[in-house]
């Protein structure tokens, strides 16, 4: 490679046909071809022998065959949810106690809470569930998917008992810190009890939520928010004046009468169900017969795996339920799978190209590792928690992956800090409270980069779920999305200056100037929005 700013330009192109052409799978077709061309500088026969070679690797990963099934999978329980019209007698039994737009808002809020378990599962499950009751008192569907969207991985990267827990302490062990000898750790401390200390750090999670729960008591609404908002209540069209997505279900209405409450929540908690026992039990939990407590259960588990066979379980007794009470009958199985499938198609295919793409900027471009390096460069001790969270943010957002940009900042984050400490390894946490810091402003970045990114995972998930146009969602999300930036660099920057041996007076008065700053932001846009 002769240029190494040359990694670069993928993902930004990237960026900028997703914007411009407001087409994603346009998009990453570019950047896949872009990016191989790099790797093979720009000879056409590698470039065609690099595509082949990624696009072979992730349909034949087995954790990503268990993703596309999921998927696929869960869009067929969907399915049934609509045909029995058990999701609509859902809503209309939970329209009785809802009067409001706010109060619909928050029903979808709490719900997505209840599902903090994994982020897939809160996605494809609230925004379907939810949308009848939504458009009910005409909610712009892009204004259900920015409420899945900034709940989601901000909750699951916060909650320490999510499907991301594994993932997040692999990456704490991989950076160097381990209580086990062998291993020879240059930080000798319980990778758990690190992670659980960084929590408090985490602003862009904390930020992002309580912006979320704020926008949607005060009444919150600006930029192209408001003029969805503005389009849905004065026509009632909720695409902001766009015909709908075709291949969205649509709630069956034949079926409302004979559905009850009991159709919607026995396939709901046979799914969420089976996931918690299939996370315990796989993870050798103590109470199932296992070696392990619960958090090293939960470290010791394989998400994707767990929500295939939990998809599976759930319509293997859905569907006798279904049919022993007559709301579907045997020629009516196929048809069913069929919409699901067709309804989740677009997703895998978006989630197929990022997992192409994500591979060539992880493996051999190698673009956040040249970024991170390229810009840590230039710092002071005070300011590496903020530039910590910015590079982990401009990672996440042009690879669409917050595990990727984990996997690859956590690792250099913490020996550059023992570095930068001048410490003798191995050494331990006493006096060493800036790694919490270092390490919030990591998962922050990775979790806002992720966001706020066209081409992450979550947010065709959150799209796919509510329906509503995925480039529509990125806009109107974008304002919320740079409040929540703007509000969690400030909160690094002070955190970098403020002594960190005094740990909740650290924690305060950094997450109380991010939360200052983006409600002074939120309540002056929402002025000026209604003159």
């Amino acid at each position: 490679m002769y240029y190494p700013w040359l990694v670069t330009i993928p993902p930004l192109l990237v960026l900028a046909v997703a914007l411009w052409s407001r087409n994603i799978i346009i998009a990453f077709f570019v950047g896949i071809l872009t990016a191989a061309l790099v790797v093979a500088n720009f000879n056409p026969f590698a470039t065609v022998s690099i595509i082949g070679h990624h696009t072979f690797n992730t349909i034949t990963a087995i954790d990503n065959l268990y993703v596309y099934a999921f998927l696929l999978l869960m869009g067929v329980v969907v399915s049934l949810l609509s045909f029995t019209g058990a999701a609509t007698a859902f809503g209309d039994k939970v329209s009785n106690h809802i009067k409001t737009p706010r109060q619909a808002e928050q029903s979808t809020l709490f719900l997505s809470i209840l599902l903090f378990l994994d982020d897939y599962l809160n996605s494809l499950t609230v925004g379907y569930v939810m949308h009848p009751l939504t458009d009910k008192f005409k909610i712009p569907r892009v204004k259900l998917a920015f409420i899945i969207h900034s709940m989601t991985a901000p909750l699951a990267m916060i909650i320490p008992v999510s499907s991301w827990l594994a993932w997040i302490i692999k990456q704490i062990e991989l950076s160097g810190i381990s209580l086990d000898p062998s291993e020879n750790p240059i930080i000798i401390a319980d990778p758990f009890y690190v992670y659980i200390k960084s929590i408090p750090y985490i602003f862009y999670s904390l930020v992002m939520i309580f912006i979320t729960i704020f926008v949607i008591n005060r009444r919150i609404s600006f930029g192209p928010m408001a003029d969805h908002e503005q389009v849905a209540q004065e026509t009632g069209n909720l695409f902001g004046g766009k015909p709908p997505i075709l291949h969205v279900l649509s709630h069956d209405q034949g079926n409302i009468h004979n559905s009850s409450l009991i159709d919607f929540l026995f396939p709901i908690f046979t799914l969420i169900g089976t996931t918690i026992f299939g996370i315990l039990y796989t993870g050798g939990f103590w109470m199932l017969g296992g070696p392990y407590s619960l958090i090293q259960a939960l470290q010791h588990s394989e998400i994707f795996p767990i929500l295939f066979y939990s998809c599976i379980i759930t319509l293997a007794l859905s569907i006798p339920l279904f049919l022993f009470h007559r709301k579907i009958s045997l020629p009516q199985i196929p048809h069913i799978f069929y919409k699901g499938i067709h309804l989740m198609i677009l997703a895998v295919i978006m989630v197929f190209f990022a997992g192409i793409f994500a591979a060539l900027l992880r493996e051999d471009l190698k673009t956040g590792e040249y970024v991170a390096h390229l810009l840590i460069n230039y710092f002071s001790l005070q300011f590496l928690p903020f530039l910590l969270f910015v590079v982990s943010a401009l990672i996440a957002t042009c690879t669409g992956s917050s595990w990727g940009t984990m996997a690859i900042m956590t690792p250099f984050a913490v020996p550059f800090l023992i570095d930068l400490l001048h410490l003798q390894t191995p050494t331990n946490l006493d006096g060493l409270c800036f790694l919490f810091p270092c390490l919030g402003a990591v998962f922050s970045g990775s979790v806002a980069g992720d966001h706020i990114s066209p081409i992450s995972e979550t947010t065709i998930m959150a799209t796919t779920s509510s329906g509503s146009h995925v480039m529509d969602h990125v806009y109107t999300q974008l304002p919320y999305g740079a409040i929540a930036l703007v509000s969690t660099g400030a909160a690094f920057l002070v955190a970098g200056f403020v002594p960190c041996g005094n740990y909740w007076i650290s924690v305060g008065t950094s997450l109380g100037t991010g939360i200052l700053i983006s409600v002074i932001s939120l309540l002056a846009l929402n002025q000026r929005s209604r003159k």
